[in-house]
């Protein structure tokens, strides 16, 4: 069943689950603007997430995605793209967030390329690349299934996946 237009839509999942090439791709469809948390941390401190979490401190990165998503709240006709760690705010009336799933086998193997932009892998072997996503996957999935919607992005394009979200929330382009 179709939702009706909500004024804000909010991207969620595990890093390289494809929330900013999904959002990006949405916003355009709908003719709204796009918002990455992870590039207004960047823009606000002038340090990219990895090295706000290498010189400030994991925990430092949190409370400025949680003041950036404060700030982001408040937009409208807005596709945001959250960190993959960032906690879903109980109260966010308008917004509607969807839960990008991708299976830990595939964002292990995606990771596995980049891996080095990502501070919380820590490394580039592929059997550890797969432990952690286990360990970090079972401890956010219950958060990213907090959404109002699960879309199973494996096979999905980036273009695909935004017609889809479109579809389900009955929004047209302006």
């Amino acid at each position: 069943m179709p939702i009706h237009r909500p004024r804000l839509i909010l991207l969620r999942g595990f890093m390289c689950a494809g929330k900013t090439r999904v959002g990006r791709s949405l916003a355009r469809r709908l003719g709204w603007r796009f918002a990455d948390s992870d590039a207004e941390v960047r823009r606000r401190s002038g340090l990219s997430a990895a090295a706000f979490i290498r010189r400030r401190g994991l925990r430092s990165f949190r409370a400025e995605e949680r003041r950036v998503l404060r700030s982001l709240l408040g937009r409208t006709e807005t596709v945001v793209a959250l960190g993959g760690g960032t906690p879903l705010p109980s109260a966010r009336p308008g917004a509607y967030s969807v839960y990008l799933s991708v299976p830990e086998e595939e964002l292990s193997r995606r990771i596995g390329k980049v891996w080095r932009r990502l501070p919380l892998i820590g490394t580039g072997e592929p059997a550890k690349i797969r432990r952690r996503v286990r360990a970090l996957l079972a401890r956010r999935r219950p958060g990213y299934r907090r959404a109002d919607w699960t879309l199973d992005c494996a096979r999905l394009s980036p273009e695909r996946a935004a017609a889809r979200i479109a579809a389900r929330l009955s929004v047209r382009a302006r």
